[in-house]
């Protein structure tokens, strides 16, 4: 089953996918970005994913802060998300599983070790090399 998050996410081309997982219990979502570029994360319900991403976009976008208190805050997914967006391309945020509350934080972690074998260093979870190196020149630029 497929729905899309917002009118401003149909605007940006992102694809929500459901799954058919439960979207009000603990889940593990995963974004895909160009089918190259891959952010695991996982949430209390499928609200998080759904409407945070596009908040952040929309953010960035009007230049506002991530956060009053972590103004550069935005993560490496969020700038990856914007360029996908600003080059037309899709993102796909699509919902993998349930997952129990307790143990939410080490499936999520086996599901990113599942993925870097898919994706390597395109795997934009964690701190790879590849992934320090562009949050660094990212940074450098908006200097």
């Amino acid at each position: 089953m497929r729905r899309r998050t917002s009118t401003f996410a149909e605007e940006m081309n992102i694809d929500f996918r459901m799954n058919g997982v439960n979207p009000d219990m603990p889940l593990l979502y995963r974004i895909v970005i160009r089918s190259s570029l891959c952010y695991i994360g996982c949430a209390n319900s499928a609200r998080r994913p759904q409407t945070a991403y596009g908040r952040n976009l929309q953010r960035m976008i009007n230049g506002t802060p991530y956060r009053k208190n972590k103004p550069e805050g935005f993560r490496l997914i969020h700038k990856r998300m914007l360029e996908a967006v600003q080059s037309g391309e899709d993102i796909v945020i699509e919902l993998i599983r349930n997952v129990s509350k307790e143990n939410k934080f080490s499936e999520e972690r086996a599901e990113i070790a599942r993925c870097r074998l898919e994706f390597g260093d395109s795997l934009l979870n964690g701190t790879t090399r590849q992934n320090r190196q562009e949050s660094k020149q990212d940074a450098d630029e908006a200097v």
